[in-house]
């Protein structure tokens, strides 16, 4: 059987220390001027112990980075279990709120009137209800401050422990939040929700509640939308034509290396339908890397060779950055027929 690459190096070094250590027992036993092992001894062992350093450190790694990822698709399996769960509760998965200039409020429900995405509506869901209750206020004033306080509060189920970069990102200076203060810092996430092969451009939303409520503002077309969820829309997995084991519901995204920073990761989770929140599927996915594309939709990762996909069915399913962009386009679309099986 093949030894563990972890475990053989630690082995040898004990192995070895222990055969040092007997010699230099037997030396004293046989020869009372010898009570200690040579200077050459010493460096010998040294330089073994130096070797067998050397080679441990990528087995190390490795092993490492497969905790790491390990971690990563239970996220995903904890967030797709949250997304069964909102289903059994309100007959379909979550909407994904009105645009980015907005952040969840509790009192306005999961349907067409909720502003904030699908990571807001899923904070009852994932153990998360204090955070929940921090957009709970009837009060204006509180409400702004709590939703002030939400937008810079990470949560660790949201974060791939593979992507490195500090826990909270600084907020774009592009816009202010339509219903609350805009902090300096906010928590962003690695996850995002899949709207399908054919972008809606949403952008901000409405400039006021009064707006959004009263027929004034006009929407963006969401009739060609492919996905599971959309600005104040979504589908139930029953209705997924292609079958719901067939079709994306969340998965990785794509950001920056640059210091993490860019259109697709510089508002808060809690915020509405954006880049932020959301990816497609037009592009196949693909690791982080330079962000040439201001407007780069891809999902991915941080892992080197794939990224986790949470399927409808609750599922989660690592797709290779070579799999083919028409499997990946098809696996992103509820109801075109293909279920991802040919290129």
């Amino acid at each position: 059987a093949m030894t563990n690459p972890i475990q053989f190096p630690i082995i040898s070094t004990f192995s070895i220390i222990q055969c040092l250590f007997w010699v230099g027992k037997n030396r004293r036993r046989t020869a009372s001027k010898l009570r200690a092992m040579t200077l050459i001894e010493v460096i010998v062992a040294l330089s073994i112990l130096s070797v067998l350093l050397a080679l441990s450190t990528p087995a190390i790694q490795s092993a490492r980075e497969s905790a790491r990822r390990a971690q990563c698709q239970n996220n995903l399996r904890q967030i797709a279990a949250a997304s069964m769960q909102f289903q059994s509760v309100h007959r379909k998965l979550p909407t994904n709120g009105w645009g980015f200039a907005w952040l969840g409020m509790a009192a306005r429900g999961t349907g067409s009137e909720q502003p904030g995405g699908w990571i807001f509506q899923l904070l009852p869901f994932v153990e998360a209800q204090s955070y929940y209750d921090l957009a709970s206020s009837s009060d204006p004033a509180t409400l702004s401050t709590g939703l002030e306080k939400l937008a810079a509060t990470p949560l660790s189920l949201m974060t791939c422990p593979s992507r490195p970069g500090p826990v909270l990102h600084p907020q774009t200076t592009a816009f202010n939040y339509r219903n609350a203060n805009t902090p300096a810092l906010i928590a962003t996430t690695d996850y995002a929700i899949n709207e399908g092969d054919w972008p809606s451009d949403t952008r901000s939303g409405p400039d006021s509640l009064d707006e959004g409520d009263g027929g004034l503002f006009q929407w963006a077309d969401t009739g060609k939308v492919t996905g599971v969820s959309w600005q104040r829309g979504s589908v139930a997995t029953d209705r997924i034509q292609d079958g719901s084991s067939h079709t994306y519901l969340i998965g990785e995204k794509r950001v920056a290396t640059s210091g993490f920073s860019d259109r697709g990761n510089d508002q808060s989770m809690y915020s509405g339908v954006d880049l932020d929140i959301t990816r497609w599927t037009m592009e196949a996915p693909s690791p982080d890397g330079v962000f040439d594309n201001p407007l780069d939709r891809r999902f991915g990762s941080a892992h080197a060779s794939g990224c986790y996909m949470a399927m409808c069915d609750g599922s989660v399913q690592f797709k290779s950055y070579s799999i083919h962009p028409n499997i990946h386009r098809a696996l992103g679309h509820r109801k075109d027929g293909d279920i991802g099986a040919n290129p």
